[in-house]
């Protein structure tokens, strides 16, 4: 499963994942989180953390009107 199949994945369990600075966050209802699929977020932090900057950086630079990227969002 690659890093888009993956956020996927735990977005249909209504996981949310982003990041703050160069940290990354979750936030899960309770009893969704379990030891293994937080040890298999931390073992992709770094491909997540890169695909959220990549992300946000082609967005950045490709949205050319306030509305059109909230739409996005």
């Amino acid at each position: 499963m690659n890093t888009v199949e993956f956020l996927s994945y735990l977005r249909r369990l209504d996981i949310q994942i982003f990041v703050q600075g160069d940290r990354l966050r979750c936030n899960a209802p309770e009893g969704i989180l379990t030891p293994e699929l937080r040890a298999e977020i931390q073992k992709r932090k770094v491909d997540i953390i890169t695909f959220f900057k990549a992300a946000d950086y082609t967005t950045s630079h490709t949205v050319s009107s306030p509305n059109a990227r909230e739409a996005v969002i």
